[in-house]
């Protein structure tokens, strides 16, 4: 309730705000850019010969894999840095403690669910797609495997309305004044939609019946491919830059018993 009745106040209205001058010459960039590398990846990739090509997006080839080693780095770096965070609030002073973003583990979890989804761990370590209704009515399915697999897509259902709860406002806000914090997120969202609108486009263009030619396919199939690649890159540069400029943010649950500054003592 907390969250909905925020957005029903300010928040609706910094929506309508977002769309700025500042905002559309901070994106523009971003996006044209990202098209000319997939676009010219893409290009090449066609270019190549066949076992070449092939070897290269392939399932289990160097760029599906450069994704989710990107990706797992990504996470485990804000574990590190969350655990460093946590151990440091009490024995670190303030000035010297370990930057990065907030709610780090969130963080960390929420990445990683990226690299399972580009290993396809929806598929390969169950009976069937967890994302097509037939998984969740077909005989073949067991209780226990049912049961786990709705425990971990509801925590991750969960950890996705905490990281719009925590984020989205802060993203809004510098998207508003064209700044770097609020594009690159934004950007990474529009490469995710980017990328699954190719994969179900081309299939339902098969599915119709409409054949494309052997480029066009594999053009299309790197453009997915390499748009799937910059995702992470923008993951990372979203925590370079937390690095860089925004100091940790701890919240005081305790008095403490020694006070902040002590005034001095006048000289005798």
């Amino acid at each position: 309730m907390r969250l909905i009745i925020k957005f029903n106040g300010d928040e609706r209205r910094k929506c309508k705000e977002i769309f700025t001058r500042e905002f559309f010459w901070a994106i523009a960039p971003v996006c044209v850019l990202s098209t000319l590398f997939c676009a010219t990846a893409s290009s090449i990739l066609v270019s190549l010969e066949k076992p070449t090509r092939d070897g290269l997006m392939a399932e289990s080839g160097p760029v599906e894999m450069g994704t989710v080693v990107l990706y797992g780095l990504i996470s485990l770096t804000l574990i590190i840095m969350g655990l460093a965070q946590w151990f440091g609030r009490s024995t670190v002073p303030a000035s010297n403690r370990v930057p990065g973003p907030r709610y780090p583990f969130l963080l960390a979890f929420f990445v990683a669910v990226f690299a399972a989804r580009e290993l396809d761990f929806h598929s390969r370590w169950t009976t069937k797609d967890v994302f097509k209704t037939s998984f969740y009515v077909s005989p073949d399915v067991s209780l226990t495997e049912l049961g786990l697999v709705l425990l971990v897509l509801g925590t991750i259902i969960a950890a996705t309305l905490l990281v719009i709860y925590r984020y989205l406002p802060m993203v809004m806000e510098r998207c508003r004044f064209g700044q770097i914090d609020g594009i690159l997120p934004l950007s990474g969202l529009l490469l995710v939609l980017f990328s699954k609108s190719l994969d179900s486009g081309t299939g339902t263009l098969r599915r119709s019946g409409f054949n494309l030619n052997e480029n066009s396919r594999i053009f299309i199939g790197g453009m997915e491919e390499f748009s799937e690649l910059l995702i992470p890159l923008f993951f990372a540069a979203m925590l370079v830059r937390s690095i860089a400029v925004q100091p940790p943010v701890y919240e005081q649950t305790t008095p403490s018993l020694i006070p902040e500054s002590v005034p001095k003592r006048r000289a005798a």
